[in-house]
């Protein structure tokens, strides 16, 4: 008996294995500095809003904040448009996730940085 129990933990645990509800980043494209930013010594940081579709792709890219307004915006958006994800699975289907952010920092020293 113990051993047919020890059997199907085994096998609920593997069952949910392939399930994913939280999105994994397979696709990193590092936002460039601006290079008047740079120039300039400007520091800054955005956030960046977005939707992943069931393909893993990043749609819906926009800026939620940025500081200083609009200097990062471009740089941000044209990287994150090309980000790719592993799909979210729930219940064996893949699904949309909506509204899902990210930091980005721009630093003179260390560079730009993701979070």
């Amino acid at each position: 008996m113990r051993y047919l129990f020890f059997v199907l933990i085994m096998f609920s645990n593997f069952a949910g294995a392939t399930e994913s509800y939280t999105p994994k980043l397979l696709v990193k494209i590092v936002p460039t500095y601006p290079s008047q930013a740079q120039t300039e010594g400007i520091e800054g940081e955005a956030i960046v809003s977005f939707d992943i579709s069931r393909t893993g792709e990043t749609q819906n890219v926009k800026i939620y904040s940025s500081s200083p307004k609009l200097v990062f915006d471009a740089s941000v958006i044209n990287a994150v448009k090309k980000w790719k994800f592993m799909p979210i699975v729930k219940n064996g289907k893949s699904q949309n996730l909506k509204n899902y952010t990210y930091r980005i920092t721009y630093n003179l020293k260390y560079g730009v940085s993701i979070d």
